[in-house]
């Protein structure tokens, strides 16, 4: 048979240490909040841990874009003048009348709706409502003969040719040209 051994002193008290400890962390760990807190310390410790060794790294790396795009953007620019510069144009211009041919009416004023095409030439023409030249068949076919010989600008869209509908209003006196 062996002898019995007797336990060294201090082994009593680090027993009764740790089962009051075990006591303890079991009355906490007992309601949901506490387990809740236990598994948000855990995530947050592991967060940490994950973010730490990445966040010295990225902050150098913005500190340095944005030190070298702030170094070198200067020297692209031109102190003093624009690269690039900005001309107005107008979206949208009418038509206008560059010569129209001398004829003789009898009307004070006569009124023309036309339809001038992207090269500057009428493709067709009407009279607004109530104008009585229309039945003037001598005055209607002078003006259809003048209007053959009429130069006009086309109109423009975005700065390229286009159709569009003018109304000519002849005078004994002018000519005035609405889009």
């Amino acid at each position: 048979m062996l002898p019995a051994r007797v336990p060294p002193p201090d082994l009593r008290i680090a027993l009764l240490s740790l089962a009051s400890r075990e006591i303890e962390r079991r009355r906490e760990g007992v309601g949901l909040r506490a387990r809740l807190g236990r598994w948000v310390e855990d995530w947050q410790l592991r967060l940490d841990g994950l973010m730490r060794p990445i966040a010295l790294p990225f902050a150098g790396g913005l500190l340095s874009a944005v030190l070298l795009f702030a170094l070198f953007v200067p020297m692209y620019t031109v102190p003093g003048k624009t690269l690039v510069q900005d001309v107005p144009t107008m979206l949208f211009t009418e038509a206008t009348v560059n010569n129209i041919p001398n004829f003789d009416m009898n009307e004070d004023e006569v009124l023309v709706d036309l339809v001038v095409d992207g090269q500057g030439r009428i493709v067709d023409y009407s009279a607004p409502h109530g104008q009585d030249w229309m039945r003037n068949l001598p005055l209607r076919r002078r003006l259809e003969n003048a209007l053959l010989f009429t130069d006009f600008t086309p109109s423009t869209m975005f700065g390229y040719p286009a159709s569009t509908r003018v109304r000519l209003t002849i005078r004994r006196s002018q000519i005035d040209v609405k889009g």
